[in-house]
């Protein structure tokens, strides 16, 4: 038999191997943690990410800002000496070859429309529209005077808006013409008048009914050629089908950011996929963004070294009524002790589109 005593010391001596066991295993993680944490700091990114951003950048880009030719150039460079990429580095070149001040220029102050007010605008043209549907379903013809909603054309945004886009037209007349695109389409009723205003000035479409804007292309196509005129049914063709292919990247391949870039008509114009990265990349190079939702935005100018600010809707522009217009972000940058705004606008939708 074993003596007790040796017993003991044995089992002593496991007791403090299982303890250097514990302590090791501690000091370990712990170790594993920080490392960990160095590399969230430090975040990797794909070569695409990288590819996509720069692919972006047209010769229109390239003349208004050419400071962005050798930023390219260095960019390129860090990719074929590098075999791992990281944001940061990619981000410092960024940085390096931005202006010493923002080369947007202010527009001239004027006093915006509310967009409660323009919604109220919207509402009360769709509930004259209405009054012209269920009179035409009666008597088979519009009324030959305007019905109990009626104003002057200068209190109407959606009048100046398509007067800005070279449609003039009374309320009465865009009463009328909403109830007969509202039948092409397909919709039991008239169509809504901001969907009529993000049509023909060829904006993005975020609206219930994209749908039956998608199935009766050529119908809307072909009755807005014949009244409005061939260059407006180029714009629906061309509004419908960024929409509709928008809506396809968000459904299918889960996309949630876009390049963007601002329409002459007023709204925005949405076009290539881009991951979170590249989307945040194209911020500090003050270009445009659109994202599926206000949080998505959001996540595009939350940056390290900067701040960001938040602006409704700009109704008003010196180029005139914009009610196609969506709400956005900007980046901020410090500059000479001064948080100053960036150009570049971080678009989303006033409805998710995902």
């Amino acid at each position: 038999m074993v003596p007790v005593e040796q017993t003991k010391y044995v089992m002593k001596k496991l007791l403090w191997v299982k303890l250097l066991l514990i302590f090791g295993l501690f000091f370990s993680n712990s170790n594993s943690v920080y490392a960990n944490e160095e590399i969230v700091e430090k975040q990797q990114i794909q070569r695409s990410d990288i590819e996509a951003f720069i692919t972006g950048i047209t010769e229109e880009d390239f003349e208004e800002k050419p400071h962005r030719i050798p930023m390219v150039k260095e960019i390129n460079k860090y990719m074929n000496e590098q075999d791992v990429y990281y944001f940061e580095d990619v981000a410092s070149i960024i940085d390096k070859y931005q202006p010493s001040q923002t080369s947007n220029v202010k527009a001239k102050k004027s006093e915006d429309i509310n967009y409660n007010d323009l919604q109220e605008d919207f509402a009360r043209i769709d509930a004259l529209a209405q009054e012209y549907y269920e009179y035409y379903q009666i008597h088979q013809s519009f009324p030959e005077e305007s019905m109990s909603l009626r104003s002057s054309m200068s209190e109407s945004a959606a009048i100046k808006a398509l007067g800005n886009a070279g449609l003039k037209m009374t309320e009465r007349q865009l009463a009328a013409r909403l109830v007969t695109l509202g039948a092409l389409a397909a919709i039991d009723g008239p169509l809504p008048v901001g969907d009529f205003v993000a049509l023909v000035t060829g904006a993005i479409i975020v609206s219930e009914y994209l749908d039956n804007y998608i199935e009766n292309q050529a119908a809307l196509e072909r009755n807005i050629r014949e009244n409005e005129g061939r260059s407006y049914a180029r714009v629906i063709t061309d509004s419908v089908t960024m929409t509709s292919e928008i809506a396809d990247e968000i459904k299918k391949n889960n996309v949630k950011h876009f390049r963007a870039r601002l329409n002459s008509s007023g709204g925005v114009l949405v076009t290539t996929p881009l991951s979170l990265t590249a989307a945040r990349l194209a911020a500090k190079d003050e270009e445009e963004t659109f994202s599926v939702r206000k949080s998505r935005a959001e996540d595009v100018v939350t940056q390290t070294g900067y701040k960001n600010i938040h602006h409704q809707a700009h109704y008003v522009s010196s180029r005139g009524t914009r009610p196609a217009n969506l709400p956005h972000y900007h980046l901020l940058i410090k500059r000479n002790d001064n948080w100053e705004q960036m150009d570049g606008h971080h678009f989303y939708p006033w409805k998710s589109m995902g």
